[in-house]
């Protein structure tokens, strides 16, 4: 019976430093996570179209996330309400007049994604979620909108540099990751060998 606790306690223990893993990762001092502020030159040049955010985030763990819809209603800067991280950025397209038909019907709009017929897409550079605290005003991720050849394109203008690539996680997170690593695999290696059956035993059946 004891054997077979230590297994199961080490299969435990592996889960929860594989959950620590995905877990949001503490962020230095002068940093702190912020709703990025984004805008769309272009779309003002394109009248007969309806644009639409669609975004997948998530803090944590994305299990259970849902992407959620945001309207790119001109070209001005705006805040995009999203979690910690992000997963898929896309800017959605769609005649007006066909747009209002769709979501009069079903205005939730999970109907409108990328394989939507009549819909343009463009996967975009996703904006930093992470800011300086000493930062006065917002930084702008700002994205050009072209329609060429009938496709949507989009281009980032110089996106603005994400301070948490030259801030690496705290050391303390990474010491509690490794070590919770460590012992769980050391907890089923011995629950590995507790739990194997004695030679004697085996030649004993093997004899009968």
């Amino acid at each position: 019976m004891f054997r077979i606790a230590t297994l199961l306690l080490g299969i435990t223990l592996v889960g929860l430093a594989l959950t620590a893993a995905r877990a949001d990762i503490p962020l230095p001092s002068n940093l702190e996570y912020i709703k990025p502020t984004v805008q769309f030159v272009g779309v003002d040049k394109l009248p007969e179209y309806v644009f639409q955010l669609r975004v997948f985030s998530f803090a944590g763990s994305p299990s259970g996330a849902m992407h959620k819809y945001t309207p790119v209603k001109d070209d001005k800067p705006f805040t995009l309400n999203v979690e910690r991280r992000l997963g898929s950025v896309e800017l959605l397209a769609m005649q007006r007049d066909e747009f209002a038909k769709r979501a009069k019907a079903d205005p939730s709009l999970k109907w409108l994604t990328a394989e939507t017929a009549g819909v343009l897409s463009a996967e975009l550079d996703p904006p930093s979620t992470v800011g300086d605290k000493k930062r006065k005003t917002a930084s702008i991720t700002k994205y050009t909108v072209e329609l060429k050849e009938g496709k949507l394109v989009v281009t980032t203008e110089a996106p603005p540099e994400d301070p948490s690539k030259n801030n690496p996680p705290g050391m303390l997170w990474w010491i509690n990751t490794t070590l919770a690593a460590i012992l769980s695999l050391a907890l089923i290696g011995f629950g590995l060998y507790f739990a194997r059956p004695a030679r004697g035993k085996v030649e004993l059946a093997t004899g009968m």
